[in-house]
């Protein structure tokens, strides 16, 4: 049975034998499209309802209260001496390094770190329970809804389209970095950041806090040097898809919520 076949030239049992043999199979009602085998119901809505029925919003009782001072590394609350303070910091570094943050796709998102935006912690926790795991989707009565590249791409302006995969960088450091019995964040900063020039040691640093404290928010909530690797290739304007890896941490994040 030639792969032009359709059911109107072969009996229904060759053209099912003749689809379980292929990768993708054509859809009847779109002659452009594709699914991949074994094929579904077109039709997702049974599918989205029988979700509705098992996300948090529907299995637990909402408690905001849980969700107190989750978002500490919240910028605007940030209330620390101004010698300890990232802001600080992020003045210093962009100063002097402005155009390189920029040349690699991070100064949007850098700046990110110092807006004034308020934090409207319950209504975060309410979308929460409204979060599916297994379509990464919010599943609100008009619909679902899910953040996507183009939305990290927009709000954070990071990279979301290059290849490299960060994970094949040599993950021996470079530098040394002290992070435990530091005194936290403040701690951190009063330890790394530097007077005169910025050093590419103190740059490091700075890129290590943003990645842990603000981008991927580690869960030690203080200094680690888990994403150590990464800032070093970023220091030396090394491209990554950013925007990939924080989307997917978003999906992480909300799945454990």
């Amino acid at each position: 049975m030639s792969s032009s076949a359709s059911p109107s030239g072969a009996s229904s049992a060759e053209y099912a034998e003749h689809l379980s043999n292929l990768a993708a199979i054509p859809s009847l009602s779109h002659e452009n499209h594709n699914f991949l085998s074994l094929v579904g119901n077109p039709d997702p809505t049974e599918f989205i309802i029988g979700e509705t029925n098992r996300i948090p919003f529907r299995l637990t009782n909402p408690d905001l209260g849980h969700w107190k001072n989750t978002f500490k590394s919240w910028p605007s609350l940030e209330k620390v001496p101004l010698e300890k303070s990232w802001t600080t910091w992020f003045k210093r570094v962009s100063a002097s390094k402005r155009v390189h943050l920029d040349e690699i796709g991070i100064g949007q998102a850098l700046d990110l770190t110092i807006a004034n935006s308020a934090k409207d912690e319950p209504l975060m926790a309410a979308a929460s329970y409204f979060w599916s795991n297994t379509i990464n989707a919010f599943l609100f009565n008009q619909g679902p809804m899910t953040p996507t590249l183009i939305d990290i791409s927009m709000i954070t302006g990071l990279d979301v389209t290059s290849s490299a995969n960060p994970m094949s960088l040599n993950t021996k450091n470079q530098y040394d970095f002290k992070t435990k019995s530091i005194g936290c964040w403040s701690g951190y900063v009063v330890a790394y950041m530097g007077q005169g020039s910025v050093t590419p040691r103190e740059h490091v640093a700075f890129l290590l806090m943003w990645l842990e404290k603000f981008l991927f928010c580690g869960s030690s909530c203080g200094p680690t040097t888990n994403w150590q690797f990464l800032a070093e290739a970023l220091e030396t304007k090394r491209q990554f898809p950013l925007g990939k890896i924080l989307l997917g941490y978003l999906y992480q994040m909300l799945n454990n919520a």
